[in-house]
């Protein structure tokens, strides 16, 4: 019987994934006249923006200077994310768990102050009851720790949760924790290639949640 819902945050919730992509795809063609793939950019999400910047020095022809992309980068998302609004559906989610009972977790390589700060604003923060992120557990993703944390935190054994993911990281970090993992990817992560026979629906919108349970 399933006791517990536990989201991951960026990707998931809100999408500053793919801002990301849009980030380094406008200050790209504007510096340099090329155009990232959407595609081969997805593939280093959740692991540091070295392999985006190897990406476009290989698509200029010669090293760039980093410090200063990766300012401009940095610009534009901190613009762009402040009218960034919710995934399709993920208020329905949070809003059926709280009706029906179930205890709400949240599981991110985030910090608590990033989080807070959405989850507060979109008046998401009352639903949950953990949250657990990487300044509190000390380990990003795909490292389990922080679903085996939260499933603690929740008083629930793995086989009582289940989980939505958005990245391949993600996914391993939630299934290495035992739990049932469903994903939900993104304009960016849909690129991604995950394990042959992954559960996964296009977004929260097009399954009701009770669905799952």
């Amino acid at each position: 019987m399933i006791k517990a819902v536990i989201f991951d945050f960026d990707g998931l919730m809100i999408d500053t994934e793919s801002l990301w992509f849009d980030a380094y795809y406008s200050v790209a063609k504007e510096e340099f006249g090329i155009e990232i793939k959407i595609e081969e950019f997805a593939l280093a999400v959740g692991i540091s923006e070295v392999p985006y910047l190897e990406l476009i020095e290989k698509q200029v022809g010669h090293p760039i200077d980093r410090p200063s992309f990766l300012e401009k980068t940095t610009r534009f998302f901190k613009e762009n994310v402040q009218s960034i609004q919710p995934r399709e559906g993920v208020e329905e989610y949070l809003q059926y768990a709280k009706t029906n009972n179930l205890s709400i977790g949240l599981a991110t390589s985030s910090t608590l102050d990033w989080v807070e700060k959405f989850l507060k604003q979109f008046n998401f923060y009352y639903y949950f009851s953990v949250i657990k992120t990487y300044d509190i557990v000390g380990t990003k993703k795909p490292n389990p720790k922080v679903y085996l944390e939260a499933l603690k935190g929740l008083g629930v054994r793995a086989s009582e949760a289940i989980a939505f993911e958005d990245s391949l990281n993600g996914y391993k970090a939630a299934t290495g924790a035992g739990i049932h993992t469903i994903v939900v990817p993104n304009r960016l992560t849909q690129y991604i290639n995950f394990p042959q026979g992954t559960p996964s629906i296009p977004s929260m919108a097009s399954v009701e949640l009770k669905k799952f349970l």
